[in-house]
Parts: structure tokens; C-alpha cells; sequence
């Protein structure tokens, strides 16, 4: 009897040792998978934390670029503002449909349409030209003040940057000559304001020529 009671107390030891070494194995297995959810925790957090960095930087550069050009344009003489009308629509553009982020993307879209803004109101004192936005992602230029008989009648030209980042012609009412050299000359030079320059120039000659 007395051995048989032994055996009972040992085989109870056991199971509870069996039990307790399974608990063990089992902790530990479950603390290294915790290690392991928090070190790519931590490395999620660090990697959205330089993300959030780099896109504050970059929307405080366009706030930036924004006031240099309001700035510029409240200082300079009235003679000379269509000298230093040349907006970068293009880089705009680009820098704001490059993120993925959706904040981010309105951001730069709203300081895009500011820049706009602003060339329009130049173009529109001293060019008589509105920019009117187009259903195909394109801008159509509308000037006004070209033939003198009839200073209200509209000769257009509509461009759009095309996925290879250069510009195309959409459409020019009425049609003028050099259209291709022009455009060649653009996508080359990203010079916009001398391309709005030269066309509505363009658009003076067909008038005297006809």
C-alpha cells in the first residue's frame, strides 16, 4: 500500500512538472512572438514618423515658394511684372500628384491652384487672358484685346502635360503657323510665360495677315 501510494504522489509530481514545463515553453513562445509584434511596431512607427517629416518639409517649401511669389509680385514695378511672370506650372504639377499620401496630395493641389491664381490675374491685366481648365486634364488660353476691330473675340490655344512630362497642343483657334517649333521650343526650355508670349504674337500676325 504504501508503494502504491508513492507511485500516485510521484506520477501527480510528474503531471504537474509536465504541466508546469508546457506553461514554461508555452510563456516563452508567447513572449517572443510579443518581441517580435513590438519590434515591427516600433519600426512601423519610426518609418511613418520620417514620412510625416519629409512631407511637413515639403508642404512648408511650397508655403514657402508661394510667399516669395506673392512677395515678388507686391514689390516689383508695373512695367516690369511680365518679366517676372514665370511660374513653373509643370514642376507644380509634378511635385503635387508625385505623393501618395491623400492630405498631402489636396496640399500641394491647393498651392498649385494658388499659383494660378496668381499667373492668372497677371495674364489677365496685361494680356487680356483667361486660363480656362479643360475635361481632358488640359488648360485652355483664352485671349482677348487681339484684333482691334473686334477686341472681345477669344483665340484660344489648349495644352496638356502628357504622362513623358512634356506639353502638348490640344487644340489653337484659329489655326497659326510655327506651332510645332513653339511647342518643341516649351518642352525644351519649360519657358511657359515666353510661350504665351509668343503665341498671342502669333495670334497678331494671322489678324494684320488677314
Amino acid at each position: 500500500k504504501l508503494d502504491n501510494w508513492v507511485d500516485k504522489r510521484i506520477n501527480v509530481a510528474n503531471c504537474i512538472r509536465e504541466k508546469h514545463d508546457i506553461s514554461t515553453r508555452n510563456a516563452k513562445d508567447k513572449m517572443k512572438q510579443l518581441k517580435e509584434t513590438e519590434k515591427q511596431l516600433l519600426a512601423q512607427a519610426e518609418e511613418l514618423e520620417q514620412r510625416l517629416a519629409s512631407e511637413e518639409a515639403e508642404v512648408q517649401t511650397l508655403i514657402n515658394k508661394l510667399s516669395q511669389v506673392r512677395t515678388m509680385e507686391a514689390a516689383l514695378p508695373l512695367e516690369v511684372i511680365e518679366l517676372q511672370a514665370n511660374v513653373d506650372i509643370l514642376k507644380a504639377k509634378e511635385l503635387a500628384h508625385s505623393q501618395a499620401l491623400e492630405q498631402d496630395v489636396r496640399s500641394k493641389q491647393s498651392t498649385l491652384e494658388d499659383l494660378l491664381t496668381i499667373q492668372r490675374k497677371f495674364f489677365s491685366r496685361r494680356l487680356g487672358l483667361r486660363f480656362q481648365k479643360m475635361p481632358d486634364q488640359g488648360l485652355r488660353l483664352a485671349f482677348t484685346h487681339i484684333a482691334a476691330c473686334d477686341p472681345t473675340r477669344e483665340f484660344c490655344v489648349g495644352i496638356r502635360v502628357e504622362d513623358d512630362k512634356l506639353y502638348k497642343v490640344l487644340e489653337c483657334s484659329p489655326p497659326v503657323e510655327g506651332t510645332t517649333e513653339l511647342l518643341e521650343r516649351l518642352n525644351k526650355t519649360g519657358d511657359f510665360r515666353g510661350f504665351v508670349m509668343t503665341i498671342r504674337k502669333k495670334f497678331q500676325e494671322s489678324v494684320t495677315a488677314s
